[in-house]
């Protein structure tokens, strides 16, 4: 059943099958496959998203607890063992001293001795200067300071609270990081509601009895610009392409106020994602999103980015197809063309052959004695070697212009003389076919730069195609004369007329007038329009038809007076 089917099909229709069962089809089921995947992806790219700015967030706490750590390394390495117990007191005056000078981001140094359950602690501030408590039995008696009667630095409890946490990892060796709340403590008239320490462990103790520890606090300001932001900006930087194009980072304090606020959102509502940084500055948070879009929309801009894409490729595919299929119906019909063509050319070779032969053979067997009958004869064989002369011609006219060695010999002519002279040579057969012919020439037209030889051939075809496609009225009007800037020449009959719709088509390679039965008993190359056309458009003019169906047709060929020969005019 099916091989019935596909043999019954057309050339052309085997080829629409073909493309559509092996080009589109296949294509189509990758466009959905490819569509599933760009909405599964659009799905998981949001926790892609997601998870790359979390990660950042811990790149940013990484580095920053190193760095932080390495500074604590070179501001405390050389503070002296001698913190226990006896006190030496100038000792740890000069060398608290010498701390806050090397660092100019120090707000104060201080340094805590425990010692069989004997407690004595020193700070040394910009601001106050230096002072210590005294030696005492109880470490909160420790915070309260020579001179002062109440506890104003908070530097026991986060210490105890980081190394209670810390002391089983030991991180960097005896250095540690601590952040904490202290409502009491002023940075530039601002109480602030965290400062962060940073400490060296001095004994070797492995829990928290016989601890001696020297450490110090750093400024908010030197902290965030030379610490925080740096990193931050480095990290994104070195972060994945699209997060370094298009994410944005901030850090907030507890009171979410902007310790560095990268691009356009300037509140921690702004971001989308939010974390506070837990190990390092536990009272701070870190926030992320992508600028000018939200998580949810950055995915929906790829996604529909690659669907867009993709329906290109299919719309360009689609389109492929169309013009291959379009090429493939020009070249079928071509070929059908061509192989109408040798049918038809080899049936008018041997028609005029045929006739030449038997009227030759008649002629040369002296059979035929009256003079009339001879001379008719002789005529028939004249007439139908020029009908096979310009069967000839077209088609090596043909040739040379497919190949582009067509070359024409322009000499000054007179228009109407030139299908005079064609409709006098072409006047016995159109008699002899019965035709009415009326002519009308105008006089005084101007000579033109024309190859006369190529204009008679292109009227002899006009002629000829007249007396094929007309049957019931056989006539022909033949009239040439200026018409505004170009010498005319119109060939009229009342045949069987062109329909619209094929009035473009019948001046191309091959083409004959289809959809009526009268058609299929004409014989005929379907060259005869197509150089008619190429030899007029080679004179710069154009040829043009008016034609109903059953009402006749009126071909006109267009020649420029620009070629006329200096203005010349027949004398």
């Amino acid at each position: 059943m099916f091989i019935h089917c596909w043999r019954s099909l057309s050339l052309k229709e085997k080829s629409i099958f073909l493309m559509l069962f092996a080009v589109l089809l296949p294509t189509v089921i990758l466009f959905y496959g490819q569509y599933r995947a760009l909405a599964e992806l659009r799905d998981k790219s949001k926790a892609v998203f997601e998870n790359d700015l979390r990660q950042t967030f811990t790149e940013i706490e990484d580095k920053t607890e190193n760095r932080l750590l390495e500074t604590a390394s070179v501001i405390l390495q050389d503070f002296p063992q001698s913190g226990q117990l006896p006190w030496d007191g100038e000792l740890m005056k000069t060398s608290l001293s010498q701390i806050l000078e090397k660092n100019r981001g120090l707000e104060s140094a201080f340094v805590f001795a425990d010692q069989t359950d004997q407690f004595k602690l020193a700070v040394s501030s910009r601001e106050t200067g230096y002072r210590e408590s005294k030696t005492t039995d109880n470490p909160g008696d420790a915070l309260i300071l020579i001179g002062e009667g109440k506890q104003e630095e908070d530097f026991l409890l986060p210490l105890l609270s980081s190394l209670q946490s810390s002391m089983n990892r030991r991180l960097g060796g005896d250095f540690f990081i601590a952040q904490r709340r202290c409502q009491r403590c002023e940075i530039n008239g601002q109480p602030p509601t965290e400062i962060l320490y940073l400490y060296r462990v001095l004994s070797d103790s492995k829990d928290l009895t016989n601890l001696r520890f020297v450490g110090v606090s750093l400024k908010r300001e030197y902290l965030v610009e030379e610490f925080l932001s740096p990193i931050v900006l480095e990290v994104a930087q070195t972060s994945s392409e699209k997060l370094e194009a298009e994410a944005v980072f901030g850090v907030f304090d507890e009171q979410q106020q902007p310790l560095h606020a990268g691009g356009d959102p300037k509140t921690l509502d702004d971001f989308e994602i939010k974390t506070p940084l837990s190990r390092v500055f536990p009272l701070w948070t870190a926030a992320g999103g992508f600028r000018y879009k939200t998580i949810e929309g950055l995915s929906n801009f790829y996604f529909w980015s690659g669907l867009i894409l993709m329906s290109l490729f299919l719309g360009l595919l689609v389109l492929g197809v169309k013009l291959l299929l379009g090429v493939a119906e020009r070249e079928v019909g071509l070929a059908e063309a061509k192989s109408a063509f040798v049918s038809n050319v080899s049936h008018e070779l041997k028609t005029p052959l045929a006739l030449i032969r038997l009227f030759g053979e008649t002629l040369s067997s002296g059979r035929v004695k009256n003079a009339e009958k001879i001379q008719e004869y002789y005529r028939i064989i004249t007439t139908e070697t020029v009908r096979l002369t310009h069967l000839i011609n077209n088609i090596l006219d043909f040739s040379a212009i497919e190949a582009g060695r067509k070359q024409y010999n322009l000499a000054p002519c007179d228009v109407a003389e030139t299908v005079a002279e064609v409709v006098q040579n072409y006047a016995y057969s159109l008699e002899n076919a019965g035709f009415k012919v009326e002519t009308h020439y105008q006089t005084d037209l101007p000579l033109l730069e024309i190859d006369c030889d190529a204009i008679s051939q292109a009227v002899l075809n006009l002629l000829n195609n007249a007396t094929k496609y007309s049957t019931d009225e056989k006539y022909i009007e033949i009239n040439v004369e200026r018409r505004r800037e170009n010498i005319a020449i119109d060939i009229t009959d009342h045949g069987i007329g062109i329909a619209p719709g094929e009035q473009e088509k019948i001046f191309g390679n091959f083409y004959r007038v289809g959809g009526s039965s009268d058609v299929h008993n004409v014989k005929g190359s379907g060259l005869g329009l197509a150089l008619v056309k190429h030899i007029v458009e080679a004179h710069g003019g154009r040829v043009t038809v008016n034609s109903l169906p059953r009402r006749g047709s009126t071909f006109t060929i267009l020649l420029p007076i620009e070629k006329a020969t200096d203005g010349h005019k027949k004398l």
